[in-house]
């Protein structure tokens, strides 16, 4: 038997041992006729050892596989493509999911992040902030702190100095400290 056939790997897959004892059977059944013909050749009569192959062998490896056969078509085969076809989808939306699972992530948390902001902000006073602003700017942003900073760049010959700036829309006023 030719090795590296598609018959022969199967075989070999499947009924390794039932392969051996066929290669077995070939080999002593072809040196038997390379004696016969040696046999001939010469015109000599040799007593020769009557040789069959066994095929209950084959018969049993022919049998196991007109039942896999069988089952074949027994099975529907449409229902095993359609169950291989959803396996394949989901493999490939698995893929694609953990190509994407970080942007999805990052933009869960944003959400989450952008709610929690959200419910915060109604939460607060904007009175009590203003309030605490202008208590805070009136306590640190007076003539007398910019009065000491501009001497100070003066003495270190800066040019230049601070100011008070103020702003204000919708109710909400604002000191800042600008360099002039």
């Amino acid at each position: 038997m030719l090795e590296d056939t598609i018959l022969h790997n199967w075989l070999s897959d499947n009924y390794i041992k039932s392969l051996k004892k066929l290669q077995d059977m070939l080999t002593a059944q072809k040196k038997l006729s390379e004696y016969l013909i040696s046999d001939l050749k010469d015109k000599k009569k040799n007593e020769r050892k009557h040789f069959q192959i066994k095929v209950d062998t084959l018969d049993n490896i022919i049998s196991n596989i007109d039942c896999k056969i069988k089952e074949f078509e027994d099975k529907e085969p449409t229902v095993e493509l359609l169950e291989i076809d959803k396996g394949i989808t989901l493999l490939t939306h698995k893929e694609k999911l953990e190509q994407h699972i970080l942007e999805i992530e990052s933009y869960i948390n944003n959400l989450i992040w952008a709610k929690k902001a959200t419910e915060v902000k109604r939460q607060l006073n904007p009175k009590k902030i203003t309030n605490k602003e202008k208590e805070l700017s009136g306590k640190y942003y007076t003539q007398k702190y910019i009065d000491t900073f501009n001497n100070e760049c003066k003495l270190l010959n800066g040019n230049f100095g601070i100011k008070i700036n103020y702003t204000g829309s919708l109710g909400a006023s604002f000191r800042q400290l600008k360099i002039k």
